[in-house]
């Protein structure tokens, strides 16, 4: 494998303003660089994007089925809520007739039978708000140009001013950070999938977990999903602004020292761009974590 190394390194120099493009090292960079900056904008895109678009609404029109499937066993499960809480809660039945008791009980179930029937419309508005945050942290609403990552000159001039000697570990170098940068940005694609899954479970199964609105007493259990369901939704909001600071790393790269070897450069330069995304790494982790504590989750 090195003598082919070598000999594509020789034929790249060979080549004269083509050495650049056919090197090895720039090639490794550029390739995990792509693939990062792709995740990047599918992630911008994806956070902004409602549930009833993604993957073209397939998935939401199963969704929507099982949510009108768990809408009837919800308000079953309400009306029984309703008499269990009202048993629970009312020692004598004399206490129903005061008007101010029957009509605090009524509204409890209105509100509650409301609540299920027009669920599916309260999930839009929710993600609809948490969007419009979302689009507000991000300006525009696309991607800020400052967040791709791109090879520096000076890394190129670099590495075309290294011998074959020193170009052999920079390339190997260069090949096992391109796998990290490759590995990292396949893990926070899936931890944004991931959101929306959670997001389309949440929906699907609201009726049931909502349905002990109806009950007096029987109410946390539904007051603790809703604080869940607001923290899925407010986190993506929180992982837009964690691609905004991430992108105060990565537009100031480390500079280059007069008197530093180049081969040094360039270990110091992937060093602090891996750096970087673990970071933006750990902050999209760490997202779900932040919002159920927002809400008291």
């Amino acid at each position: 494998m090195v003598r082919v190394f070598i000999y594509i390194h020789f034929k790249s120099y060979r080549q004269g303003g083509d050495a650049l493009e056919q090197n090895w090292i720039i090639s490794n960079l550029e390739a995990a660089f792509d693939t990062w900056n792709l995740r990047l904008k599918e992630l911008s895109e994806l956070l902004l994007m409602s549930p009833e678009e993604f993957r073209g609404g397939s998935i939401w029109k199963i969704i929507k089925s099982v949510f009108d499937a768990m809408k009837g066993i919800g308000l079953s499960l309400m009306v029984l809520f309703f008499v269990i809480g009202i048993l629970r809660s009312c020692t004598d039945f004399s206490e129903l007739k005061r008007p101010e008791r029957s009509i605090r009980l009524l509204l409890r179930f209105v509100l509650t039978k409301a609540i299920l029937t027009y669920g599916m419309d309260l999930v839009l508005m929710t993600f609809r708000f948490f969007t419009g945050v979302g689009s507000k942290l991000m300006g525009n609403g696309l991607i800020n140009d400052a967040m791709f990552a791109t090879v520096p000159e000076k890394i190129k001039t670099a590495v075309e001013g290294l011998n074959i000697v020193e170009s052999v570990p920079v390339w190997a170098v260069t090949l096992l950070g391109s796998i990290f940068i490759t590995v990292i940005s396949f893990v926070m694609i899936l931890t944004v999938y991931g959101r929306f899954f959670r997001i389309y479970l949440y929906t699907a199964f609201s009726p049931i977990a909502l349905s002990p609105l109806a009950g007096e007493g029987m109410e946390r259990s539904s007051y603790g999903f809703i604080r869940s369901f607001m923290g899925v939704m407010l986190e993506g909001a929180l992982l837009i602004l964690s691609f905004i600071i991430y992108s105060r790393f990565i537009s100031s790269p480390g500079a280059y020292e007069e008197g530093m070897e180049l081969g040094l450069y360039v270990w110091k330069y992937l060093a602090e761009t891996v750096f970087s995304m673990l970071v933006l790494l750990g902050s999209v982790k760490a997202s779900d974590r932040l919002s159920r504590e927002i809400f008291g989750g």
